[in-house]
């Protein structure tokens, strides 16, 4: 009987043509302030992107800084330590990309957890 009852209802949706959409990576995100989806950042994955990734998608950041050394100039991107991208969105926005080199435990390399 549920058997039944599951393929009927399975035979149901896709009859009226019901879509799952993907689930957004950023399910909290307040309607009106929903970028994610549509900015050129959207296609970038937290914690596994590079920088090389981050400069090819929205190129040049409007400003380089290492928080390692915060008010030395900018080392380079394999010299930084704790780099962070200040780039220009919209008349009125910020966008700031902070990249982590090392997990909690100082490891370098990819990130655990």
């Amino acid at each position: 009987m549920r058997v039944t009852l599951a393929l009927l209802t399975a035979l149901l949706l896709v009859s009226e043509g019901v879509s799952v959409a993907a689930p957004s990576r950023y399910p909290n995100e307040l309607e009106g302030f929903k970028f994610q989806a549509t900015a050129k950042w959207g296609t970038l994955v937290p914690l596994q992107s590079t920088i090389a990734e981050v400069r090819s998608i929205l190129g040049e950041p409007r400003k380089a800084t290492d928080l390692n050394d915060y008010f030395s100039p900018y080392p380079g991107d394999d010299r930084a330590i704790a780099p962070l991208f200040e780039y220009s969105w919209r008349a009125n926005w910020d966008v700031y990309i902070y990249f982590v080199r090392r997990d909690v435990a100082g490891r370098p390399g990819q990130l655990q957890g």
